[in-house]
């Protein structure tokens, strides 16, 4: 479908059937109308939870500190993925989204309110993904960088052959691997699942793009009142 806008038409927003235009930053936007859902989940809450507590914390800021987060944000350059335009976020956006990012790491900590100093490198160790009774396992090469933690995120797949969403994975908690504790598990209800990791500077939240790692079936374990052991069965 194709429209084009003349002077009459520059504000054009509101709903139509199952579509909703509405603009941005780099001009309208048309996206599938959809029923938004109450939060109910646990992680869920605290996400929404993070998100207004960061964002009752950025108009408390100081218009020297606001002035810093303008300046950070004009710094950044995006890039729209529907039609390829490039824009600066906002100083509210990229508040809110660090800080939101930093409690989930810490959820009892205190927000930072100044900007990051410098762009978020990443690490350099290598996760890899095996299955386990119950289980995924996180199995790191090293141990993270300082102030670095990993984020395991998974994503339920109807079948082994289901093509991954690139947005449709969720977290399941962060993890600091460290000399001596390079394993972790995230325990799960049989199925597959599609892996991915994300590394997370702990002290200002930026993080890096998320990091897919495989496919994984996981199975679980049953009692073998024979042998008095465990045995693996497919879910």
């Amino acid at each position: 479908m194709k429209a084009k806008l003349s002077m009459a038409f520059e504000t054009l927003v509101g709903a139509d059937g199952p579509v909703v235009i509405s603009r941005s930053r780099t001009g309208l936007i048309l996206r599938p109308r959809v029923t938004a859902r109450n939060p109910k989940s646990t992680a869920q809450r605290a996400e929404r939870s993070y998100l207004s507590k960061a964002a009752s914390t950025f108009k408390n800021l100081s218009s020297v500190q606001v002035l810093a987060w303008t300046n950070y944000a004009n710094s950044i350059t995006k890039k729209n993925p529907i039609n390829g335009h490039s824009y600066h976020p906002t100083a509210i956006n990229e508040f809110v989204a660090l800080a939101a990012k930093f409690l989930q790491v810490n959820p009892t900590g205190t927000i930072p309110l100044a900007p990051p100093t410098a762009a978020f490198a990443g690490d350099n160790i290598l996760v890899t993904a095996t299955p386990v009774a119950n289980a995924i396992k996180f199995t790191a090469s090293a141990a993270n960088a300082k102030d670095v933690t990993t984020e395991l995120l998974v994503q339920p797949l109807a079948s082994k052959n289901r093509v991954p969403g690139k947005d449709a994975y969720r977290s399941k908690g962060f993890f600091a691997f460290a000399a001596g504790s390079l394993t972790t598990n995230v325990s799960l209800p049989p199925g597959n699942y599609a892996v991915a990791i994300r590394f997370v500077d702990s002290v200002t939240g930026q993080e890096e793009e998320i990091t897919p790692i495989g496919l994984q079936l996981v199975t679980f374990a049953v009692e073998n009142s024979n042998q008095g052991g465990k045995a693996k069965k497919a879910a």
